[in-house]
Parts: C-alpha cells; sequence; structure tokens
C-alpha cells in the first residue's frame, strides 16, 4: 500500500507592508507575492513529530512557493518540488472588491462570503487559472503519486484551495472527474482546512480518503 499525506502548509503573514489587505491577497493570489512562514510555534514542532513518529514517511514533495519550502524543511526529509501542487492562480477582482475588505481585517463573515464566491468563480472559470489548467495538474500529480514504490509513505504541502480540490479529486478517484462535483462536494463558505493540518489517501487495490487530525489524535501533547 502507498500512503500520500497532503498537509497545508504553516502559518504565514498575509498582509505585506505598504499594501491593504485586499491588495496582498491580490498578490499572494497572482504569486506575484511570496510570503515566508511564521516563526514555527511549538504546536507546530509537536504536530511535525507526531506525524513523523506515528506514519515514519521518507521523502516530501512541496508547491514552487516559499510558505511550501519552508513547511516542508521543518520534516528534515528529501524534498520534491512540484509545481502540480501550486496553488491556483487567481486575482481578487475575479470574484470580489475591494469594499468587502475595506476594514483591513480578517472578519469571519466577510472571509467565508469570499471564499464561497471563490468557488463560484471557479465553477464559471472566471479565475486567471483555467479549469483545464488546475484539472490537468491535479491529473499529473496523481499518475505522479500513483507511480511510487509500493510501502511508500510520502508527504505533500500545498495550498488551501487546491488541496480541497486534490481531496474531492482522491474521493471519486474511481468516477469520471467532472469538475463540477470535484468542486461542489466542499461547503466552501468554511475554511478548507487550518494550516498543517489536510488529508491521508492510502492507495492500493481500492483508494481510501481519511482526515489527517483523525489519524493525529492523542498523538500531538
Amino acid at each position: 500500500m502507498k500512503r500520500i499525506i497532503f498537509i497545508r502548509t504553516a502559518e504565514y503573514q498575509y498582509k505585506q507592508q505598504g499594501l491593504s489587505l485586499y491588495d496582498s491577497l491580490d498578490a499572494i493570489g497572482l504569486q506575484a507575492a511570496q510570503p515566508p512562514i511564521t516563526p514555527p510555534s511549538d504546536a507546530t514542532r509537536r504536530r511535525v513529530n507526531a506525524l513523523l513518529h506515528r506514519y515514519r514517511p521518507t521523502q516530501i514533495f512541496c508547491s514552487e512557493f516559499i510558505r511550501s519550502g519552508q513547511t516542508a524543511k521543518l520534516f528534515s526529509l528529501p524534498v520534491n518540488t512540484a509545481p502540480q501542487l501550486n496553488e491556483i492562480k487567481f486575482s481578487m477582482n475575479d470574484f470580489s472588491t475591494h469594499r468587502e475588505l475595506s476594514s483591513n481585517t480578517f472578519e469571519p463573515s466577510t472571509i467565508n462570503l469570499i471564499r464561497y464566491n471563490f468557488s463560484l468563480a471557479l465553477l464559471s472559470d472566471a479565475l486567471y487559472e483555467k479549469q483545464a489548467s488546475i484539472m490537468g495538474r491535479i491529473s499529473e500529480c496523481a499518475s505522479i503519486l500513483c507511480a511510487l514504490s509500493p510501502n511508500t509513505t510520502a508527504l505533500c504541502c500545498s495550498h488551501g484551495f487546491i488541496m480541497k480540490l486534490y481531496e474531492n479529486f482522491f474521493r471519486n478517484m474511481n468516477e469520471p472527474h467532472i469538475f463540477e462535483q470535484i468542486v461542489t462536494a466542499h461547503d466552501w463558505s468554511i475554511a478548507p482546512y487550518g494550516f498543517t493540518e489536510g488529508f491521508i489517501v492510502e492507495l492500493s487495490d481500492t483508494v481510501v480518503v481519511k482526515n489527517l487530525t483523525d489519524g493525529l489524535n492523542g498523538a500531538i501533547v
């Protein structure tokens, strides 16, 4: 059995110096800004150690972005850079306006609405990166992971939006991959994952997807 563990990048500073929150998120979405992760907390390091102890992975794949590479290095494993794991490329203008973030703060109800409108833009193919590109990257990465040697355990360090599409892709791996179904299988009015959270894909004769936090319950002190 091959085991693939998807984790989200560690926490980083969204707001960029000299920019409003909206413009900061726009720069990150367009991949013009590459913020580093914040210094890892004791809780983050405990989670890293718990994951390493429980699953004993031997390699990690990360996106091309600084925050993903820095998260990968926390695990002290051989790192493979995989552009297929990059976040979906978008502009905030694709689905929102400056007015929604005029307070320059992460007000939960506003962020939930923006996230939901992001999903509508995904469905209408209105984002900077189009559906064909997104699905092409996901399918290519899935092929790479499925081709890993038997009895391999690998980590994939990626980003919140595309990770939910990866999860839904693997949950329906034996079904026709209709983009709409992969998007709508998640409630986009809530956060996809917290930092360093994720899911596990077990590949053998069947595909089993588990929540990573379930697998680490009781292991984090």
